[in-house]
């Protein structure tokens, strides 16, 4: 694979795993959809043009949002007779509590992972049949051979234990931080 394929997929990786955030983050700075959508489009394409520059080791979300910020200063500046226009100290306080709530939830979702490695096969396999395929619970029971309810119960118990253990990890992070 050449240098150039290699940026591209490696642009194309991070930026999908980014987009959803900051299109929330964009969407609640920039008051219309459209505008939003704009927006996001322009922040897509200095990405890409400036990918660059970007840090192999530098941390992809952070460097977007930064982006996106100015773009939407930018745009602000341009629309700055619309009355729903946030100041600046405003925006770099939501700017930073958006980024706070993103590692929160990367830290959970890897935490989760760890997690779900620590089931049984059955349990893992059940857990992802019904949430990461969508089957409905009498498709995972047939399936793994228990009635619809043993799953039910089965299923409830998993969910707890699964949350006592993100939020173990959860708690030590924050202690070894």
């Amino acid at each position: 694979m050449n240098e150039n394929t290699d940026n591209q997929e490696r642009f194309v990786r991070a930026f999908a795993a980014a987009e959803p955030v900051l299109r929330r983050y964009i969407m609640a700075h920039v008051p219309r959809a459209q505008a939003a959508e704009d927006v996001l489009q322009d922040v897509a394409v200095i990405l890409w043009k400036k990918f660059g520059t970007f840090r192999a080791d530098g941390h992809f979300e952070r460097w977007a949002f930064g982006i996106a910020r100015n773009v939407i200063m930018h745009s602000r500046r341009t629309a700055a007779r619309d009355r729903l226009v946030f100041g600046d100290d405003l925006e770099r306080l939501l700017s930073d509590r958006v980024l706070r709530i993103s590692k929160s939830i990367h830290d959970r979702k890897a935490a989760l992972r760890e997690c779900l490695k620590k089931l049984s096969d059955k349990l893992r396999e059940a857990m992802m049949m019904r949430y990461a395929d969508e089957a409905s619970s009498e498709t995972v029971a047939a399936s793994l051979g228990l009635s619809a309810n043993a799953l039910r119960i089965q299923m409830h118990r998993t969910r707890k234990a699964l949350i006592h253990c993100v939020d173990d990890a959860m708690r030590g992070q924050e202690e070894s931080a």
